[in-house]
């Protein structure tokens, strides 16, 4: 009997909500929309929330759709 050898896809993250996501950047973790680009992600420094986007830190204004997403993901 030959066995095939099956493809795996890299393990899937778990999705969270935006709260828990949230959570997760208090204890140092980067966070981001499966929909953002790869680069991007948001993050805690200094005691403030902020993105990472286009080479740069921004202080993050949060909105309705990242409050209201489900789609977050730790990196």
């Amino acid at each position: 009997m030959i066995k095939e050898k099956i493809a795996t896809s890299p393990v899937a993250k778990k999705r969270m909500d935006f709260y828990t996501a949230l959570k997760e950047t208090s204890i140092g973790r980067k966070i981001r929309r499966i929909e953002w680009p790869s680069e991007e992600f948001g993050f805690i420094k200094d005691g403030l929330l902020m993105v990472f986007r286009n080479g740069v830190n921004h202080t993050w204004i949060i909105s309705d759709g990242d409050m209201g997403a489900s789609d977050w993901i730790t990196l």
